[in-house]
């Protein structure tokens, strides 16, 4: 084998493994997002006591939306906190 093809070989064993960790990476991250999507839509319905429709929030008036907003953010930190206590277990 010559150091061409050794070479050669090298920077394809490293392109591969770049997309497989790529591939990993996208799957992770869509997993990120849907948990994401789940602690907001969780929260909501912690502090509304339902889910809203697309337009409700819009409807709402400003002192409103900033009062939920302040509560569903704490909900959501909670939520994370829990998760990342739990999995250092």
């Amino acid at each position: 084998m010559t150091l061409n093809e050794i070479i050669l070989l090298f920077f394809i064993e490293v392109a591969h493994g770049e997309g497989k960790n790529s591939l990993e990476l996208n799957e992770q991250t869509k997993q990120d997002i849907r948990v994401h999507k789940l602690d907001l839509k969780m929260a909501e319905r912690q502090v509304i006591g339902r889910t809203l429709r697309m337009d409700e929030w819009n409807e709402l008036p400003d002192a409103q939306k900033e009062t939920y907003s302040q509560q569903m953010l704490e909900a959501v930190k909670t939520r994370i906190q829990s998760r990342y206590t739990a999995g250092r277990k």
